[in-house]
């Protein structure tokens, strides 16, 4: 029996503060890292949104897919590390454009996929900037389900590290 207590030690509270070997310290470790990765996923999927932020893509243009492939490179790269090659040419008041973005958090091989080179498509413009155009604005289903799945990392983390913080607390009276 004496192994079992060992793994169990009692609070002031009357809860138990170490499950399974895991000592105050450590606990207070996993959550503070539980709380940098929530951070870092929303941040992976807003950072690339942030750098087209005050763009407004509201002007519809018709553009033309000039190419879409997957380019193998110099030959230094593995076979399942080919870049996605996408570009189209657009016209907007009378000047022509040339863009390669698909969305603001990237997405260029699955344009390569949806795209043959020829293809006419809808790219959205602009209007103060006509030189930047994406083909889809705004975030994609993935980006947003990372967002939440960070936030609620974020959350549940946090309250985590406030109840063990309760819990390492002294009671004063």
């Amino acid at each position: 029996m004496q192994g079992s207590r060992s793994t169990r030690v009692e609070t002031a509270a009357g809860s138990a503060g170490m499950v399974r070997g895991c000592s105050p310290a450590g606990r207070l470790l996993v959550w503070r890292l539980a709380c940098l990765g929530g951070f870092l996923l929303v941040a992976m999927s807003v950072l690339p949104q942030l750098s087209h932020w005050p763009s407004d893509y509201s002007v519809p243009v018709r553009a033309q897919v000039t190419e879409a492939h997957f380019d193998q490179g110099a030959g230094w790269l593995p076979p399942l590390a080919a870049r996605a090659v996408f570009s189209y040419r657009y016209v907007h008041d009378g000047r022509v454009f040339a863009g390669s973005a698909y969305r603001a958090s990237g997405g260029r091989a699955e344009a390569v996929r949806r795209f043959l080179p020829g293809a006419v498509i809808t790219v959205h413009v602009d209007p103060s900037r006509p030189g930047r155009a994406l083909v889809q604005p705004g975030l994609s289903r993935h980006d947003a389900g990372r967002i939440l799945l960070g936030l609620l990392l974020l959350a549940f983390a946090a309250i985590r590290l406030i109840l063990i913080s309760r819990e390492n607390t002294p009671c004063r009276r």
